[in-house]
């Protein structure tokens, strides 16, 4: 009994000090960290840090576009076409529903996919659904509880670049539900909140 009571006293210590993953993105000398919510879009958190991981975002750029988002681009070497993209050896859970995207109705051919295949290639004519189930992606039932306030970083199914930071003040409440949130900008927001579009060239990509 004295050893189970120690055993459950440790254990509660663990999970106590435990902390959440941050994600260190440093561009053109300032470092812009990121806290990953792994227990809210354990998924989608995942298959980020597996990216950084892999420095899938080393030596690319964020794009801070004028309407209130920051696209973290991906290595080009990552997005090679995809007839020649293997599939995930593992299912690439997301936590998002398919439905609200419409991506059972969306054409590749009308999609930002569009780029990433042939012109002639029959992919083009199928919806955006059927190709990321091609690459293995599956779509949670258990959706991000976390609201893409101002400061949070998400990921969307809808284009090849996918992981973007909401800069908008007011937030990007109409993707509620239509994006995973999984991060919140801890550090160094000023370096995307930029009211005018431009490009920040990142040199390394970090988890602490």
């Amino acid at each position: 009994m004295r050893r189970l009571a120690f055993s459950l006293i440790l254990l509660i210590a663990v999970c106590t000090t435990m902390q959440a993953a941050i994600v260190d993105f440093v561009c053109d000398g300032d470092t812009l960290s990121i806290r990953i919510e792994e227990s809210v879009a354990p998924e989608t958190a995942g298959y980020f840090l597996q990216m950084i991981g892999d420095n899938l975002f080393n030596n690319t750029t964020i794009t801070v576009d004028s309407s209130g988002f920051a696209w973290i681009d991906i290595a080009p070497e990552s997005l090679r076409q995809v007839e020649a993209m293997p599939s995930f050896s593992d299912t690439l859970f997301v936590e998002v529903c398919p439905d609200s995207l419409g991506l059972d109705t969306l054409i590749v051919a009308n999609s930002e996919y569009r780029d990433l295949l042939p012109a002639t290639s029959p992919m083009q004519n199928q919806s955006v659904k059927n190709l990321l189930l091609a690459l293995n992606y599956a779509f949670s039932d258990s959706l991000s509880s976390i609201q893409p306030d101002y400061g949070t970083l998400a990921f969307t199914p809808l284009q090849p670049r996918p992981f973007f930071i909401v800069t908008r003040p007011e937030g990007a409440p109409w993707l509620t539900g239509r994006c995973v949130v999984l991060g919140i900008v801890v550090k160094g927001m000023e370096i995307v909140s930029k009211p005018q579009a431009s490009k920040l060239k990142i040199s390394s990509a970090t988890i602490r």
